[in-house]
């Protein structure tokens, strides 16, 4: 659907720049008109002039002034009928010569050459003519030296204060003033532009004809006009003069008022200059928003294609600058047409986000969302949108960014995302380093810690918890989510609108996180929609954005389906996911059934969940980080610039002493661990590679750091002699997996009549998922857990669940994560396909299906209405709420006892402790709590003082949300379930 269109309607921004253009071309077109007409008078005065010299005719006096002008001087004399204008008496030094001015210009004096144009200067009584007997000679100047023409009878020169005998006699000062300089060759052209420069209005006696004075008197008046000037030997004009006066609303003296004014009022035509600006500007468009290839040169005249923004041009209340006429029509498109029916699902992630959809043939393909650079071929960074935003000039980009409901002329340069802001953070100094962000999902995630921004051009913004966020502030998810949109929907292709959203969220996220980033993502997506759609409220109908299926869920279903898992009548496949992605790892467990209702050929029931909050693959390069910082620290207090270079802690850091030191949350310190984490990153993301190796092998690493000052120093050697990074990487994960089976352990034991008892059950599947996983040793470690040793040794994960040997152990079958080569050979073997591709996944086919990264985005799809598999969330609350999610308990003997569980029931109250006096109320989220084992030190203490002590009465605890517990003083669970004020209020402890 297109249509042509000869005007366009710019707004405001858009139209100066080709107003400014237009005006511009506009005086230049009708000021070359004037100057030819007033350069052909011009050159009819010259030809005067010039034959009026060539006749003698030198010096033309000046009646209104008093002076002469002399065509051989190029200047101005004095009134010849006056001999008085100045004396000099004697030849004693100091010579202050004092030489009158001439009718207001600078009185200066002549040469020996030209004091030869008035009076002669050789033989007897050469002067008396004209000085009188008074004199006895005349004052001229030789270079930098003054000289005097000195005798009665005969030719003398002399220096002043050279003796000549004439001590008391008078020198006359023959006053000139020079135009172009002393002895300069003067021209009829230059004669002609002295007279009109100078205003010298010179009497009509002095022409030939009347039509000659005529003439001059015209381009005399004419020279006042604003913007006459010279140009070299003729006429010209200040074009840049006359320009910044037309914009400021003063109209050229040669400019038709009509053509001005509807320049300058909002109309303009288009010639190829500006046809040129206008093209680029639409076709950059995307460019200068996100970095977006620009478009090509048809979508402007091919009348099958067409351009969004230039639809609605006629309806743009916003484009309220002016028109413009083009010399041809362009096409305009309507992006109705463009909708895709495709459903996107978009994974937003800690380190990177990914998105797909699935077309009109049900196929799921990816969607390039990383850069905008699409015509360097398929690219796996294309599909991967690094979770990060630069803040470049926040006022610059929020003021274009609310000027307009959709597809705002934003700059990329004012705040940039992806690849360009994590390329940027990669070069960064300290002094830079608040104005990115890349830490949004933890942000958003339940963190209520506020936020910092510094933008480069020093502008700070204090941004409150995401939950606290206001409509009047600043939403880095919704501008990320713009940008998102700007990578979905563009011309690039043909239909390339999406109006349906589905996203993924972390199983411990609540509900009231997940709503504002529905919203979030809503205002995002739509700001980067066409403003022709937007106003059209039939197309916006379409227009949604809603929650699916939990991350780990929705790998799952992909999980199954793509290692052929087909359930049949009342078949049960169990099943874990490992999600170990960048910042956090979640646990999901459940069972796959088949389900034949007519709507979905599977039933996923979801009846466990449970995580590890720190155990990522960026968290443990922090971990990593720290620990080398950790070691160096004499080195770091004490460098050899003098200042000490600080560090900060990472997720799981044990607390050493001495280290407050130059521990910090500054710039500096965040700048220095980013900079060491970039240098180990081979070790965890490349351990075969080279660049690991010697990190491994070498005793140091040199890394650019910053003193708390912000000087920084290159190169820096930090010592790895006592640090085993690979030991770090393993403990750590252990710790994890670990947690994953004491997690399911809880599951099977809460999972309700329709799941099996663990002792029952004959196989589960474990799918590794995320990133993180493709390491070998998660690999390595599950197998631990889940695998007999050479020696005969039970699995690990025995202990951990409630057997009494391992025969009643379920058999547990460890799936790679998808994508891999591992992957396709055990999909290969499944659907008993010997010609699938087992090509590495960095393979462009390979993008082509789901990975560890993109299974859950291709299970959002599967899960969503229209989808093969239907999800059942056991773990929902009757209020739609996401479960408790801690355990609280207290120290017993230096464990951590367990007195309310993970999950627990949001109305039933739990005696904690009397309440005779203040106590210590320990938490933790870590599974490992729940196993009565733990050491005291997994949890986190919070100590509470009791408004009302009571030695008879008990302290009674819930939970009130996901993070939060109440806790009230009362003698018993009825009686908390009694209302109360004041002192007998229940109070809130908020543990996240």
């Amino acid at each position: 659907m297109t249509k042509n269109i000869d005007l366009i309607k710019l707004p405001k921004k858009k139209y100066e720049a080709v107003k400014k253009i237009a005006l511009k071309q506009a005086i230049e077109s009708a000021g070359k008109k004037t100057l030819d007409e007033y350069n052909k008078k011009f050159s009819f005065l010259v030809e005067y002039f010039q034959r009026a010299i060539s006749n003698g005719k030198a010096h033309y006096y000046i009646e209104s002034k008093d002076v002469t002008y002399d065509c051989r001087l190029g200047g101005l004399t004095g009134n010849w009928d006056k001999t008085e204008y100045g004396s000099y008496k004697g030849n004693t030094l100091p010579y202050k010569v004092k030489v009158p001015d001439l009718a207001g210009f600078l009185g200066e004096l002549p040469s020996l050459k030209e004091l030869e144009y008035f009076i002669r200067t050789s033989g007897s009584n050469y002067f008396v003519s004209y000085c009188g007997n008074n004199y006895v000679g005349v004052i001229f100047r030789d270079g930098a030296q003054l000289k005097r023409i000195s005798t009665y009878s005969s030719f003398y020169i002399y220096n002043m204060g050279e003796t000549g005998g004439y001590h008391n006699d008078l020198f006359l000062l023959f006053p000139v003033h020079h135009f172009h300089g002393i002895d300069a060759n003067i021209t009829a052209n230059q004669v002609v532009l002295d007279l009109l420069m100078h205003d010298l209005p010179v009497s009509e006696t002095a022409f030939a004809n009347k039509t000659q004075y005529e003439i001059f008197t015209k381009l005399l008046e004419s020279w006042k006009l604003p913007g006459i000037t010279a140009d070299g030997d003729k006429l010209g004009l200040d074009i840049d003069l006359l320009y910044r006066e037309a914009l400021n609303g003063k109209k050229p003296f040669f400019m038709n008022e009509a053509d001005y004014k509807a320049i300058i009022n909002g109309t303009a035509t288009a010639d190829e200059v500006q046809l040129k600006d206008l093209v680029d500007n639409f076709l950059n468009c995307d460019y200068n928003r996100a970095c977006l290839d620009p478009y090509d040169n048809n979508l402007l005249i091919d009348p099958n294609r067409g351009h969004w923004d230039l639809w609605d041009m006629d309806d743009n209340g916003s484009a309220d600058g002016g028109i413009v006429k083009l010399p041809k029509p362009w096409v305009a498109r309507n992006p109705v047409a463009d909708i895709n029916s495709g459903i996107v699902a978009i994974d937003f992630g800690t380190k990177s986000t990914v998105v797909v959809y699935k077309n009109e043939n049900s196929e799921i393909l990816p969607l390039q969302v990383g850069s905008g650079n699409y015509a360097g071929g398929i690219k796996k960074e294309n599909y991967e949108n690094p979770t990060i935003v630069q803040f470049l000039d926040i006022n610059s980009f929020m003021k274009a960014y609310n000027a307009k409901a959709g597809r705002p002329d934003t700059s990329y340069e004012d705040i940039t995302v992806s690849s360009n802001a994590k390329q940027n953070l990669d070069v960064s100094s300290s002094t830079e380093y608040y104005s990115f962000f890349d830490e949004l999902k933890q942000w958003c995630g339940g963190s209520r810690e506020k936020v910092k921004i510094e933008d480069k051009q020093g502008n700070t913004y204090d941004l409150p918890a995401y939950l606290d966020l206001l409509d009047t502030d600043i939403d880095p998810i919704e501008i990320y989510a713009y940008y998102l949109g700007l990578y979905i929907n563009n011309m690039l292709q043909e239909k390339h609108i999406f109006m349906h959203y589905i996203m993924s969220f972390p199983v411990n996220y609540e509900r009231n996180i997940r709503e504002k980033l529905l919203r979030s993502f809503a205002k995002g997506l739509k700001k980067s929609l066409p403003t022709a759609l937007l106003s059209n409220d039939e197309a916006m109908k379409r227009f949604k954005v809603v929650e699916g299926a939990t991350e780990p869920a929705a790998y799952a279903c992909t999980a199954l389906m793509e290692f052929g898992f087909d359930p049949v009548d009342e078949e049960k496949n169990y099943y874990g996911v490992f999600d170990f992605g960048g910042g956090t790892t979640d646990f999901d467990f459940g069972m796959l059934e088949e389900l034949a209702d007519g709507r979905y050929d599977y039933k996923l029931t979801h009846f466990g969940e449970n995580g590890d909050r720190t155990l990522g693959g960026e968290n443990l390069l922090k971990l990593m980080a720290f620990e080398v910082f950790s070691k160096n620290y004499e080195k770091l207090l004490r460098n050899e610039k003098g200042d000490k270079i600080p560090f900060c802690t990472a997720p799981d850091s044990e607390t050493i002493v001495g280290n407050e030191a130059i521990i910090r949350e500054s710039r500096e310190a965040k700048q220095n661990m980013h900079n060491l984490v970039e240098k180990l990153r081979p070790v965890w993301e490349a351990p075969d590679s080279e660049e690991a190796t010697q990190l491994l092998n070498k005793a140091s690493v040199q890394v650019n750091l910053f003193t708390d000052k912000g000087v920084q120093v290159p190169n820096f050697p930090l010592s790895l002699e006592h640090v085993d990074l690979l030991e770090i990487i393993h403990d750590r994960i252990e710790k994890g997996i670990r947690n994953f089976f004491i997690s399911l352990n809880q599951a099977f034991q809460s999972g309700g009549d329709e799941v099996d008892n663990l002792s029952d059950v004959a196989e589960i599947s474990i799918f590794m998922a995320g990133n993180s996983s493709k390491a070998e040793v998660v690999t390595e470690i599950f197998n631990e857990y889940i695998g007999e040793s050479e020696d005969g040794t039970a699995p690990k994960a025995l202990e951990l669940f409630d057997v009494a040997s391992k025969e009643e152990m379920p058999h547990f079958r460890l799936y790679p994560p998808l994508g891999t080569p591992q992957a396709d050979e055990i999909k290969s073997a499944a659907l008993q396909d010997d010609d699938e591709d087992d090509s590495d996944e960095d393979d462009v086919n390979n993008l082509m299906r789901p990975t560890g990264k993109t299974g859950v985005a291709y299970g959002l799809l599967e899960t969503c209405a229209g989808g093969s598999i239907k999800v059942v969330d056991q773990q929902a609350s009757a209020r739609n709420e996401v479960s408790f999610q801690f355990y609280i308990g207290k120290n017993r003997k230096k464990k951590f006892v367990t007195l309310m569980s993970r999950g627990a029931d949001y109305d039933t109250w739990v005696k904690f402790i009397d309440a005779s006096d203040d106590f210590d109320l320990l938490y933790s989220d870590k599974p490992e709590a729940a196993t009565n084992k733990a050491p005291v030190s997994i949890a986190k203490r919070y100590h509470v003082v009791l408004d009302k002590k009571d030695a008879a009465g008990y302290v009674f605890i819930k939970p009130c949300s996901s993070t939060s517990i109440v806790y009230k003083v009362a003698s018993s669970e009825s009686e908390c379930q009694q209302s109360g004020s004041g002192e007998d209020e229940p109070r809130r402890i908020d543990l996240s």
